[in-house]
């Protein structure tokens, strides 16, 4: 069998459905899996309150925290027998696999591949830990990246009666994510400066992108320009600003060393992109959509390393995450020039392939041994974490940004219906028992469930993860609080506190000079 036959067997009739069936299942594994609540941190510590809360905002807070996934959430729960926990576990895989077939889209169309080419990409794209990652709670910016990868191909192909079609997108990208804004317009800006002799050929893509462009601006003035709404109920204990120090914003980085920066960097991209490096390197070529791609995000990754002294607005490890996006086109590319891969009816492709699937369904299964092989190289044992701990390992910093595997929450990794139970149920208890005047310490992961399962007598200093325990309690002891309670894990001694209720993996600690 020739070489062209050979790529047919890892090519579909129906591209499109496959894909997004194979990245749907894949993804749907963890919320099998888990009873009752879905996975992923941001999905529990923050968009479960804000979608049961969405009808509270204002407009103008709405589009500072672009409102299209919460838009889509609210309206659906309020459909006859859909509530807000059954939503969030269906709209993991759904999303996940309308990333996967929205990016063989923008490689099959916007960039002209041919289909094995836009197809091996894709899959390979599917199976990777890192687009799991992001599956796993970022949910907005994934609805943001769909979008923007159907408006790209869309707008670059100039297909007949388009135009309109491509506004209604750019317009849904704003509202869905200011990382996909960002891409969309840095990349439409890159193409036009490539054709700005020829008028005929940057009207059809500037032109949808108008009414777009309008709406960002908009939202960028709301953004840094109106102070945002203030909950009076929540304390504000962490860093406030713009483009502050990354050693101000990230825990992780608080020891203010560049070694440290350029150590999580340089482990964060081993672990996502180590296995497919030889065939990006293998498969890169320039390309007039996949390079603006590969330069903004590049800025957004490795800016701690450029001016580590000045953020940008969106976290670096989040852009790291989305180099998947050129690197899986590259890599993919790079698995078909290797020749040798093809021969004997492609074994050598299959394998691969296997490899990869095998990785991916055992990360979203809980079977991939990540958290064993993490203490076996640290020379740990399981154990709860510390709410005081600053240091930071190496192979510890990975683990800060990529969960052990997709069956976990923002509180737990494994039995997440169980803590997320006894989590519910020491909060109940607090506040049926706090005294009036009471403030309660909570980690970023708690915050959806204290936000709901507290009364608004009990005050809530929300701070970041990974930030001690101790950082906290010294900005909020001028409030004269008579009670100062703090919600964390079982059988973990803290300085100055004292545990006044357990159930099961979390309890409930007071500080002791209250």
């Amino acid at each position: 069998m020739n070489e062209l036959n050979d790529t047919r067997l890892l090519t579909s009739k129906h591209p499109y459905l496959t894909l997004f069936s194979l990245g749907m299942f894949i993804r749907g594994i963890p919320e099998v899996i888990v009873e009752k609540y879905p996975v992923g941190y941001d999905t529990t510590a923050h968009y479960l309150f804000n979608i049961l809360n969405y009808d509270k905002m204002g407009v103008v807070e709405m589009l500072r925290q672009a409102p299209l996934f919460y838009l889509i959430s609210y309206a659906s729960i309020q459909l006859p027998g859909v509530d807000v926990l059954s939503y969030l576990k269906a709209a993991g895989p759904l999303l996940y696999g309308a990333l996967c077939a929205s990016f063989y889209f923008f490689l099959r169309k916007g960039l002209g591949w041919k289909e094995k080419n836009a197809f091996v990409s894709t899959l390979l794209f599917t199976l990777q830990l890192v687009a799991l990652r992001l599956s796993w709670d970022m949910f907005r910016l994934e609805l943001g990246l769909a979008l923007m990868f159907l408006t790209l191909g869309l707008i670059v192909k100039r297909f007949s009666g388009s135009s309109y079609l491509a506004a209604s997108l750019a317009v849904l990208v704003v509202l869905a994510h200011q990382i996909a804004t960002l891409m969309l317009f840095f990349s439409a800006i890159w193409i036009i400066s490539r054709e700005i002799r020829s008028r005929a050929r940057i009207l059809p893509i500037l032109i949808p992108l108008l009414p777009a462009g309008i709406l960002f601006t908009t939202v960028l003035y709301i953004t840094y320009l109106v102070p945002a709404a203030q909950d009076p109920r929540i304390l504000n204990v962490g860093p406030t600003g713009y483009f502050l120090s990354y050693f101000a914003i990230d825990p992780r980085l608080s020891e203010g060393s560049y070694f440290v920066v350029a150590r999580n960097i340089g482990m964060l991209m081993i672990f996502c992109y180590g296995l497919i490096f030889p065939f990006i390197i293998k498969g890169f070529k320039r390309n007039q959509i996949l390079d603006p791609m590969l330069v903004i995000v590049s800025i957004g990754s490795f800016s701690p390393l450029i001016v580590p002294f000045i953020s940008l607005p969106a976290v670096y490890w989040r852009w790291i995450f989305l180099l998947i996006i050129p690197f899986a086109a590259y890599a993919g590319c790079g698995l078909l020039k290797l020749s040798r891969l093809w021969r004997r009816r492609a074994t050598g492709m299959w394998l691969l392939f296997l490899f990869f699937t095998s990785l991916s369904l055992g990360y979203a299964s809980g079977a991939l041994p990540l958290r064993s092989m993490y203490f076996s190289l640290t020379g740990k044992t399981p154990h709860a974490p510390s709410p005081g701990e600053t240091s930071i390992g190496a192979i510890e910093s990975v683990n800060t940004y990529v969960p052990a595997s997709l069956v976990a929450s923002s509180t737990s990794v494994g039995d997440v219906t169980a803590v997320i139970d006894d989590c519910i149920e020491s909060l109940d208890w607090l506040d049926r028992n706090a005294p009036e005047n009471s403030c309660l310490l909570t980690e970023e992961r708690f915050t959806s469930w204290a936000r709901l399962h507290t009364s608004e007598r009990i005050k809530l200093a929300i701070y970041s993860g990974l930030t001690p325990v101790d950082n906290i309690l010294e900005r909020i002891r001028t409030q004269e609080f008579s009670h100062i309670y703090f919600i964390w894990y079982s059988n973990v001694p803290i300085e100055n506190f004292e545990e006044v209720r357990r159930h099961g993996g979390i309890s409930i600690y007071e500080y002791a000079s209250t």
